[in-house]
């Protein structure tokens, strides 16, 4: 008897999407990402820790190349099963759920203790996803982001 356990159909299930929406977004990469953080700091965006895009962005599309870097970090921690499901999950609707009015939180969001503001319990090897947002003033702009401001 093997002391792993088989994976559930729910996990290769999110493996597959991650896989499948690398292949099919192939420019969405580190590289990709790197130039829209530069040319965000060249418009003057800084991140005012408000909170709003993990709290609205409804989703955190995950990729291949986030989890070679969260191997390569050593948060392992991260890839687990759980986790990967819940980040797949975080922002989805379920049937019973439509009626819901609360938005979507990321789970590695956490409030500062006595401030107004949010900090990134991942922070340093964030999605890439969540490291390219917002994409634009107008994308900003429409999550209520004053990152520009």
């Amino acid at each position: 008897m093997s002391r792993y356990e088989e994976p559930s159909q729910v996990f290769l299930n999110v493996l597959w999407k991650i896989y499948k929406r690398t292949i099919e977004e192939p420019y969405f990469n580190e590289a990709h990402v790197s130039e829209l953080e530069r040319r965000r700091k060249d418009e003057g965006f800084k991140c005012r820790r408000c909170g709003k895009c993990c709290i609205k962005f409804g989703g955190v599309d995950l990729y291949l190349h986030d989890i070679v870097r969260w191997v390569n970090a050593g948060r392992l921690d991260l890839c687990a099963e759980e986790i990967l499901i819940e980040l797949d999950a975080f922002g989805s609707i379920d049937d019973e759920d439509e009626d819901d009015e609360s938005e979507p939180i990321c789970p590695f969001l956490m409030t500062v203790r006595g401030k107004d503001g949010y900090l990134c319990e991942i922070h340093e090897v964030k999605p890439i996803c969540c490291k390219g947002f917002p994409k634009s003033r107008e994308q900003a702009r429409e999550f209520g982001c004053p990152g520009f401001d």
